[in-house]
């Protein structure tokens, strides 16, 4: 490769350290993406894993915590977690203008509105 004291590089030992700088370059961005898309993977499962058991549907809504609900720039309500009552599962639902939506309304401040004034 190199020879003498003064010696530069040839030309295939500078396409090759290219070379090599490019490979490792992409491998890392790979990496970087396969790590984030694990962390965004992870975080939506473990904020839809959240299950809530309560016995009188919608009275007992007051008892699940404001995080297994989002309040939606319209005005309503999505739950983020899944409530079991009785042997019903519920996940996913939508209330507006509902006592669902009244009981959410009254216990729950509405952070997720715009600028999380009303």
């Amino acid at each position: 490769m190199f020879t003498g004291k003064n010696a530069m590089p040839s030309d295939k030992s500078r396409v090759d350290f290219e070379s090599s700088r490019t490979t490792l370059e992409a491998t890392m961005r790979t990496y970087i993406a396969a790590i984030a898309a694990l962390i965004f993977v992870g975080s939506i499962s473990a904020a839809s894993a959240a299950t809530y058991t309560i016995q009188n549907w919608p009275q007992d809504l007051n008892k699940v915590p404001c995080d297994a609900w989002h309040h939606n720039s319209d005005g309503s309500w999505t739950e983020v977690a899944t409530i079991i009552v009785g042997t019903n599962r519920t996940s996913g639902m939508t209330f507006k203008d509902t006592d669902e939506a009244k009981i959410l309304d009254a216990k729950c401040p509405h952070k997720n509105s715009l600028w999380g004034l009303w």
